[in-house]
């Protein structure tokens, strides 16, 4: 099983509807987006199973008309438009080609380190790169689980931590000649100091590079010199 360390997450706003709306293609779920006895039956199912929309931020707006609503939140944007907030969820979508993203608040940090320690857990991201706004996990996943899990929590050793992060996913995913540093398989290393790698990446401030880690050697290629990108590989 995959985790990170940060309670919030982000997908497709989609995802929020019912699984009986969604698995008959594109145009019929717009049918049933659109105000309709579906959209009532929509408005039943999101409001019993997706408690509360405070912290849900909207973003991914291709519609200029719609850039207004950027990372505010749900109950923002209803307010906005003077609608319901299952309204918005329906109407949004339908008015920029579903394709609006959504950062919620997902996660319980009370929970999360009985998933840290468990022995079949990794360290995995999936950042949705559909936007200029992105999950601070995007940027800090990794410094912030040798930041936190391991130097102030000790929740896990440096070596385990390592290992969730490099050779256990890559096993899993069949990738043979990365994962470790070994005679044959690709030089990637990442140089490090564990007294002082973190990631200052919040949900506000997002962009933001990792601190203590000196060099990233991709392939035998430096695409981090003394901190910073070299010419090889830019940050988006």
């Amino acid at each position: 099983m995959d985790f990170f360390h940060y309670p919030y997450s982000s997908t497709r706003l989609l995802i929020l509807i019912p699984e009986w709306a969604l698995n008959r293609g594109a145009e019929k779920l717009k049918e049933v987006l659109r105000p309709s006895e579906g959209r009532e039956l929509l408005r039943e199912e999101i409001r019993a199973c997706s408690g509360s929309f405070t912290e849900l931020m909207l973003t991914n707006f291709k519609q200029p008309h719609n850039r207004k609503y950027e990372y505010r939140p749900l109950s923002e944007v209803a307010d906005m438009t003077e609608k319901g907030q299952v309204d918005v969820i329906c109407d949004l979508p339908l008015d920029d080609d579903l394709q609006i993203s959504h950062v919620p608040l997902g996660f319980s940090l009370t929970t999360l380190p009985n998933f840290i320690n468990h022995p079949m857990a990794r360290v995995g991201i999936d950042p949705v790169l559909l936007s200029e706004y992105l999950k601070p996990l995007t940027y800090g996943t990794f410094p912030t689980e040798l930041a936190e899990c391991v130097r102030e929590e000790g929740r896990l050793t440096l070596e385990d931590a390592i290992r969730k992060i490099t050779s256990t996913p890559a096993l899993l995913l069949d990738i043979r000649d990365r994962r470790m540093l070994h005679e044959g398989m690709k030089a990637d290393i990442v140089v490090f100091d564990p007294s002082t790698v973190k990631s200052p990446a919040t949900r506000s401030h997002f962009k933001q590079l990792p601190v203590g880690i000196g060099y990233v050697v991709v392939n035998g290629a430096i695409v981090v010199s003394q901190g910073q990108p070299s010419e090889r590989r830019q940050p988006g």
